[in-house]
């Protein structure tokens, strides 16, 4: 869609992108930092695989010819608007996707999985099925020395359901819906985010290393930072607020 005020086709269906065939559900969709890839997360095949898909979307890779078949190879040889790979996350579904200041890192939650979410580094950005590759990886949301299964509240991230990463890549922060303790007597249920230290592994394991106290059935559903990285705004959908957390303050609190 053209979403530039002064194009002929504001506001105008363009260009539309197949993806492969047997894909039934979206979730996830966002591009990367460079403005050259776009991830989709999907559902696809009778047997309800996940898989991350990538599209090539670099402006500089676009056919010069405007008649150019963007299906024909010979005269798309960039593959410009078409899928350069998909990338199986087998039985999980992929959902929110976030992008991080580096370009070649993402990361994404599953909505089928707890206690966990993965992260996504290309390793070949070539836009074309032969070569491009990316590496996927999980980083798991449970409180060390803690059973999230044995305690009333639950400070283990147990459905991460939306991801933001400091620009510096030296934390991530995780909200929980957490619906299943909505559905369990025995233990209160309470949303809350987790914070968790080096998402990317670059000096070390990346682990959930404290989380905030949870909010009795707050349904704690997306989450962003400030440009600047100074503030957390966490929609608690149950509540029906957005509540502000001083990003400073909670990573002080982490390391000191």
């Amino acid at each position: 869609i053209d979403v530039r005020p002064d194009s002929r086709t504001f506001h105008q269906v363009v260009n539309t992108i197949d993806l492969p065939e047997g894909v039934y559900f979206m979730d996830g969709l966002a591009i990367n930092a460079d403005g050259k890839r776009l991830f989709v997360g999907v559902r696809e095949g009778q047997v309800s695989r996940g898989s991350i898909i990538v599209i090539n979307i670099d402006p500089a890779d676009k056919p010069r010819d405007p008649s150019a078949d963007l299906e024909d190879e010979s005269e798309n040889p960039r593959y410009w608007h078409r899928v350069i790979k998909s990338i199986s996350t087998g039985y999980l579904f992929p959902g929110k996707i976030t992008p991080t200041t580096p370009a070649d890192k993402l990361a994404f939650v599953y909505r089928n999985r707890d206690f966990a979410f993965g992260t996504l580094k290309i390793t070949n950005n070539t836009p074309h099925p032969d070569t491009f590759s990316a590496l996927i990886q999980d980083v798991n949301t449970r409180l060390r020395h803690r059973d999230p299964d044995f305690e009333r509240y639950s400070y283990s991230i147990r459905q991460p359901w939306a991801i933001a990463v400091m620009p510096d890549l030296s934390y991530a922060f995780v909200c929980d819906i957490n619906l299943e303790d909505i559905a369990r007597e025995f233990r209160d249920p309470g949303a809350n985010v987790g914070i968790v230290r080096d998402p990317f592994g670059l000096h070390g394991e990346p682990w959930l290393v404290a989380a905030t106290s949870p909010i009795d059935g707050g349904i704690a559903d997306d989450l962003a930072l400030s440009p600047d990285g100074s503030r957390l705004f966490v929609n608690y959908l149950a509540v029906g607020e957005i509540l502000v957390m001083d990003v400073q303050q909670m990573i002080e609190a982490v390391e000191n």
